[in-house]
């Protein structure tokens, strides 16, 4: 302990000489207790005294007129060091802090764990690259206090060359993770690296290199090791979250990543692919809920995909593997968010959906999905200002999907906000400039601005992406030759769609838009009876205004649980 003699303030650390107030070098002593004018006697009469020199001014003379008494002390030089030394007190902590900053004492608060690099030469392994990073993302999402860019985020990046300052700069992130996977037989080699993005320096590094029997381990290893040199202070069920395994069995995990892999991909025949891995895994282990989590995600979407598989059929297989992941482990988020929107559609059960979609964002607030689900359902019940903002919520989490990006723009549109709609549809085409579903949204933007020419060129642009500029061209010369009609009814009898993307609902809305409500009433009941994932959207899709008036339509309200508006 060290005290001020003139101000009396006392110091704890004792690496001080000189008072921060006054300059005044500092004394040590057992209590100062005493009046600060005390005097402390050394105990050896001949070593150094204790009292340590004071600071002294010249006596002022109380007249102002008369000059300086001569026999006041001399000024104590000793007083110019204190400025000195406190500044260099100042200036080492300062460059402690700076020190022990830039060799990470400090807790780093975002991370991007980019597309792992396949280095084996074998394009068959490619999801196991993928899906460790995946996984990586996933585990280190739990988190609550590190900011981790997601899956849409930094797979735009795979196969790139990666500058890590730019790649910050770009994800706005502290640090960035990268990785290199080989197979060597029966083994994984890995190596990770840990870079600090404003300096490309690396701030950690290690070798894998393991039996592919234990890459369940190996994964809660690297998370383990990874949060470590992040400093992450955990909770005891963060670390929970953070090294949880859903399987032991290497293989069941192997086949999950596989459907995963494929299920990513998002086209019919990929789609097919992921069910038949997953299956695969529950066969490995009965008991893993995530890859009964995944044949659910799988079947609640595969009408979309394929239009001959009856939606009664997959949805009820949807909603028996979501149970059986449920009942396996009821903290699975993914698998409330395919509960939910089985209950929304075929079900039409509502409340339920959205007591599965709130638990879904309890059990993980960073689940983008889990906000742009319950943003589907607040939709078509007309609460716009809560849909917005869940949509916001999630574009927040995951900016760059091109999925949740198109169901915003899509709600836009709904919301009749049809030039907002329009130029959120521009940038997510250029985010993703193959998404047909993406021009699909910006022709009905356009269509509903009347610019109806601009809507075709976009309808026939959406043709040529796939090479179908036969399609591309038909659909030009239609519109020349009939207008908006007769393209709209060339629309319905040619094949200028993949069966995808002739969902009955989309037809009635373009038949609605040419005035033909009866068989657009037509093509409405026949979603009704298919349970088409449209169907919801009757209640304030602006394209079904000419019909509102209509029995049948009213009686479509009732059946689905609207009220007549």
């Amino acid at each position: 302990m060290k005290r001020c003699p003139d101000c009396g303030r006392d110091y704890n650390d004792d690496s001080l000489s000189y008072c921060l107030d006054d300059g005044s070098e500092l004394l040590f002593g057992p209590a100062f207790d005493d009046p600060r004018t005390a005097i402390f006697e050394a105990d050896d009469p001949t070593s150094e005294a204790r009292t340590r020199p004071q600071i002294h001014t010249t006596n002022i003379p109380s007249d102002p007129g008369s000059t300086i008494d001569s026999g006041s002390r001399p000024f104590d030089k000793r007083l110019l060091l204190a400025p000195v030394a406190l500044a260099a007190i100042v200036l080492a902590g300062f460059a402690g802090y700076r020190y022990l900053s830039s060799t990470g004492s400090k807790q780093i608060d975002s991370i991007a764990v980019m597309p792992f690099v396949n280095e084996s030469g074998n394009p068959d392994i490619e999801y196991l690259s993928d899906g460790i990073a995946e996984t990586l993302i996933s585990s280190l999402s739990q988190l609550s206090d590190l900011t981790v860019k997601p899956r849409s985020s930094v797979f735009r990046y795979k196969g790139k060359n990666l500058d890590a300052p730019i790649v910050g700069k770009e994800l706005n992130v502290q640090t960035i993770l990268t990785g290199t996977v080989v197979q060597r037989g029966s083994d994984i080699g890995l190596h990770v690296e840990l870079v600090d993005s404003a300096t490309d320096r690396v701030l950690w590094s290690k070798d894998y290199l393991r039996p592919l029997a234990n890459l369940v381990n190996l994964q809660s290893e690297i998370a383990r090791e990874v949060s470590s040199e992040l400093k992450t202070k955990l909770s005891g069920a963060e670390e929970q979250k953070l090294t949880k395994q859903y399987t032991e069995n290497a293989q069941a995990y192997q086949l999950y990543l596989l459907g995963r892999f494929h299920f990513n991909k998002r086209n019919k025949a990929d789609v097919y692919k992921a069910i038949d891995f997953f299956r695969q895994a529950v066969d490995k282990d009965p008991n893993y809920a995530l890859a009964y989590s995944g044949l659910s995600d799988v079947y609640a979407i595969l009408q979309g995909y394929d239009p001959s598989v009856s939606s009664f059929e997959s949805k009820s297989k949807g909603r028996e593997y979501a149970l059986k992941a449920l009942s396996l482990d009821d903290s699975l988020s993914e698998a409330h968010v395919s509960m939910g929107q089985l209950l929304q559609v075929p079900d039409f059960d509502f409340e339920g959906a959205e007591r599965e979609f709130k638990r879904a964002i309890e059990l993980d607030p960073k689940n983008a999905n889990a906000f742009a689900s319950y943003a589907m359902l607040l939709m078509p019940l007309g609460r716009f200002d809560q849909a917005e903002a869940n949509f916001r919520r999630a574009l927040e989490l995951e900016p760059a999907t091109t999925i949740i990006n198109r169901h915003y723009g899509n709600f836009l549109f709904i919301a009749r906000r049809y030039n907002e709609s329009e130029q959120h549809m521009r940038k997510t085409l250029e985010l993703d400039p193959n998404s047909q579903l993406s021009y699909f949204t910006l022709a009905n933007a356009l269509q509903r601005q009347g610019k109806l020419a601009e809507a075709v060129e976009v309808y026939a642009r959406s043709r040529e992406i796939v090479g179908k500029n036969d399609e591309a061209a038909a659909m030009r010369s239609s519109f020349n030759a009939g207008g908006w009609r007769g393209f709209v009814l060339d629309f319905e009898k040619k094949d200028w769609l993949a069966p995808d993307f002739r969902a009955k609902y989309i037809t009635a809305c373009r038949l609605a838009s040419i005035g033909e409500n009866q068989m657009a009433l037509d093509q409405l009941e026949h979603a009704f009876a298919d349970r088409e994932g449209f169907i919801t959207l009757i209640n304030v899709d602006p394209r079904l205004d000419p019909l509102r008036d209509e029995p049948r339509f009213k009686e479509l309200l009732k059946k689905i649980g609207f009220p007549e508006r």
